[in-house]
């Protein structure tokens, strides 16, 4: 059984990038429910990464910049859900650069996803349908009465909203022409277009009519397959990779009592004891947007231009593109991420952080000298304490070896945040 101090850290690591030392303290001021409604009930709150990223130069037009703009984000919102929830719809309602090629396009998805994060899922629905990114990346610019294009129609039943098994062909071709019309002017906005339109009847699971766009979204919506499904994504991506039926009952019925609300859903995955459980607790094995985002979070690293230089660059190297998935699914989880590649890039990146001047023992292990008083303070920061007896000896060993006065790489705090930062334990969540 965890205490609520864990509770809480666990709970900042899932729905946000982790915690600073500082910031876990207010977060343990307000108590686990406090904590909760923050995290979900951030609309009235003023971010400061805002202020910060306007002090810094982007260019937007380019996509590494793209990547720069959104790690500063991460690592410094102080609305942590919500920029938790936009990287959610990046790998489930997916589009990706390599085909969009529109940057702006790219960037103005990346806004949608942040604006809608917790509102309901028929409004998401809704506004991705029409997103130039959604609408280039799946084709359904081109969807048009003469000539219906289905790629999004497939897509939006088999990946974004029912899954295999819920729906027939037949669903699939009268969806499409429910979509068709829809377009991108010269100027890269959204477009409606009357004479592209399919405007007959179509049959769509069990229903009748001439149905455009948000017919077919509000059916699917009303759909019961759709909660299970939309519940599933939610809390794999938050708990753990394979919930039971009785897991993700509250969530459907949150979706269902409050009319499709995801802040409604996600308050009933964060509540609930499962979330808390030994199948849930440091069992997510992070991805790389995690592991780098959550590591320069909970150090406190600030935020600079290099910041935001380095970040995205790791994350690649790891495995992980942001704004450019591999295909519509999204990335892959779980161990896909820990293979021999990324595994080493991110025992690279702990040796590279831990002799950099961006980390100091000040901020971090309050200037201890001793190797136990070093290693027991990072462990509590970085894995909650949660090592077994032969783990803590062996970094005990290692660290005691290095010179107590040393810069790092060589002294003692350089050395134990190297190896804590390297642990298995620190690859999960």
């Amino acid at each position: 059984m965890l205490n609520e101090r864990t509770r809480i850290v666990h709970l900042l690591r899932r729905a946000g990038f982790g915690a600073s030392r500082a910031e876990r303290e207010r977060y343990f001021a307000l108590g686990l429910n406090g904590t909760l409604d923050r995290l979900l009930e951030d609309d009235a709150i003023a971010d400061p990464v805002e202020q910060q990223l306007a002090g810094m130069t982007f260019d937007l037009t380019r996509p590494q910049e793209l990547q720069r703009w959104w790690f500063v984000r991460m690592v410094g919102t102080d609305r942590p859900l919500r920029e938790k929830m936009t990287l959610f719809w990046h790998g489930f309602l997916t589009s990706a650069i390599a085909k969009v090629q529109q940057p702006a396009f790219m960037l103005n998805q990346n806004k949608l996803f942040r604006a809608g994060a917790m509102t309901t899922f028929d409004a998401m629905l809704k506004a991705v349908t029409r997103d130039p990114a959604m609408l280039t990346w799946l084709d359904n610019r081109s969807n048009q009465k003469a000539a219906p294009n289905e790629n999004y129609a497939r897509e939006l039943l088999e990946l974004y909203s029912m899954g295999v098994g819920n729906y027939a062909e037949t669903d699939v071709k009268a969806a499409a022409r429910a979509l068709t019309g829809m377009g991108v002017q010269r100027d890269g906005s959204y477009t409606f277009r009357p004479q592209l339109f399919d405007s007959g009847v179509k049959t769509f699971l069990g229903h009748t009519g001439p149905f455009g766009a948000d017919d077919i979204i509000a059916i699917i919506c009303r759909h019961k397959a759709t909660p299970r499904f939309l519940a599933g994504k939610l809390f794999r991506f938050f708990a753990h990779e394979n919930p039971t039926d009785a897991e993700i009952a509250p969530m459907v019925q949150a979706y269902q009592a409050s009319g499709y609300s995801l802040r409604a859903m996600l308050r009933a995955l964060f509540s609930a004891d499962a979330f808390y459980g030994d199948a849930t607790y440091r069992a997510h094995i992070t991805s790389p947007a995690e592991f780098v985002a959550s590591t320069y979070r909970t150090l406190g690293i600030p935020l600079t231009a290099r910041t935001g230089a380095d970040g995205p660059r790791l994350m690649q190297l790891m495995g992980q593109q942001l704004f450019n998935p591999p295909d519509p699914s999204g990335w892959d989880e779980g161990p896909f991420w820990i293979g021999t590649g990324g595994l080493l890039q991110r025992v690279n990146f702990a040796a590279t952080l831990s002799r950099s001047n961006t980390v100091t023992a000040a901020a971090l292990v309050d200037n201890a000298t001793s190797a136990a008083a070093i290693i027991d303070a990072l462990l509590s920061l970085l894995v909650d304490g949660a090592v077994s007896a032969q783990t803590r000896t062996t970094l005990l060993t290692q660290v005691s070896a290095a010179p107590a006065g040393a810069l790092p790489p060589s002294g003692r705090f350089g050395r134990a945040l190297e190896l804590v930062l390297s642990l298995p334990e620190y690859q999960f969540a």
